[in-house]
């Protein structure tokens, strides 16, 4: 469990170390990738296999939300350097490896939702207590909130929120799976988007932004029909199992009473040649 926490860490720190380096905009871009990773490091470390229809959900899911994306940014602010995209790759490498170390564990272990939660909240408590100690931000952080302490209720509100929030992500994970779990954080801030636009008549998309909503739906709407697909042959499988044994039990009842019938006409017979003896 402690490897994925560091893996884990590491992306995060990559990720939010990278919006030093690039755009806003690029950082969004590139996280809008996560499920290709995802989906890599389970084929190569997890073993997993994809069918080609599988593939191409994943494709069109990932195109469409980057299409969305770079319909609604623009490059003003800030230029990227090589230093940003190497970190943004090593984030996207670190989801990856993530997910893929979580679907082993669990395939293994099998942990329960809150085993595995409280697992790596604290495993990631203690990768980051040495870097916060040593680079001093643990003894500035206090010192601030001793400085302001109205702040202490607005973090303990925060981190209620993400213990609630948290629930969902690992009863995903522990789910679905890790690559369900990629594919929902991913698509929630194009969901969040699209809801606005549609609550909020003021805001608009380009129309090469609904094309990629077109794109999005296709592959979540493959998938969709996928899994429902998978979902009832594995009811339609179990009702043939099912009646199977009823009927092979019931010609076991059968034969059963035809030995019960012939063992009592056998005994019924002998006590008559024992009677026409006497």
């Amino acid at each position: 469990m402690g490897v994925f926490s560091l893996t884990y860490m590491a992306s995060m720190f990559c990720s939010n170390e990278s919006i030093k380096w690039v755009t806003y905009p690029t950082q969004v871009l590139g996280k809008s990738c996560k499920i290709l990773p995802v989906m890599l490091f389970n084929v190569l470390l997890a073993k997993r296999s994809y069918s080609v229809r599988e593939y191409a959900q994943i494709g069109l899911i990932t195109a469409g939300i980057l299409v969305f994306n770079l319909g609604k940014t623009s490059s003003k602010g800030g230029s990227n350097s090589m230093m940003g995209i190497i970190l943004l790759v090593c984030s996207l490498i670190g989801d990856g490896m993530t997910g893929s170390f979580q679907r082993i564990f669990m395939d293994e272990f099998r942990p329960s939702t809150h085993l595995l939660m409280a697992g790596m909240n604290i495993w990631s408590c203690v990768i980051l207590l040495g870097p916060i100690l040593i680079s001093g931000q643990a003894a500035e952080g206090l010192t601030y909130c001793l400085a302001h302490p109205n702040i202490v209720s607005a973090i303990l509100q925060f981190s209620l929120c993400s213990a609630l929030g948290q629930n969902f992500v690992f009863y995903t994970i522990t789910g679905p799976g890790p690559l369900a779990c990629a594919t929902i954080t991913t698509t929630r801030k194009f969901f969040t988007i699209l809801l606005s636009v549609l609550l909020h008549p003021d805001n608009s998309l380009a129309v090469v932004q609904w094309l990629a909503v077109g794109l999005v739906f296709s592959g979540l709407g493959g998938e969709i029909h996928q899994k429902w697909t998978k979902h009832q042959l594995a009811a339609s499988a179990s009702y043939d199992k099912l009646a199977d044994d009823d009927r092979d039990g019931g010609a076991a009842d059968w034969n059963l009473g035809d030995i019960e019938s012939e063992h009592s006409d056998s005994t019924s017979s002998h006590a008559s040649d024992v009677e026409d003896t006497k």
